[in-house]
């Protein structure tokens, strides 16, 4: 093997080893945020959005799944489309139905914009 072989095969290792820590490390948020929402947690699918939490309440977590598209090509949340959702309800809807683990990946408090705007439409 050359040297330009063990070098790529080094980087190869490497770069499995950190997204493996990077994998566990996001399936701990998962498990947090899904137990345990917070308002502007972005919920996605392989980077699609998926939804945002609006709102945590005791016993039920608001939030927006639902969006519109526009004729440019881009989307937005339809906030006329808010859901009130159970809390466990939440969690279960995002959990695989036959395995441990969550279908969907969790990026904590990355929509804070769209809790503003469900705040403001509130008044």
């Amino acid at each position: 093997m050359d040297i330009y072989g063990l070098i790529y095969g080094s980087n190869l290792c490497y770069s499995n080893q950190m997204n493996i820590l990077n994998r566990k490390k996001q399936k701990q948020l998962n498990d947090i945020h899904a137990k345990h929402p917070e308002p502007g947690d972005y919920w996605n699918e392989m980077l699609c959005g998926v939804c945002v939490v609006l709102e945590v309440r005791d016993n039920a977590v608001t939030i927006i799944r639902t969006k519109q598209h526009f004729p440019d090509e881009t989307w937005s949340w339809d906030f006329n489309k808010v859901e009130y959702i159970p809390r466990e309800e939440f969690k279960e809807w995002l959990e695989y139905d036959t395995i441990e683990g969550h279908w969907a990946d969790v990026f904590p408090k990355q929509h804070q914009w769209a809790v503003d705007y469900f705040k403001e439409m509130a008044k």
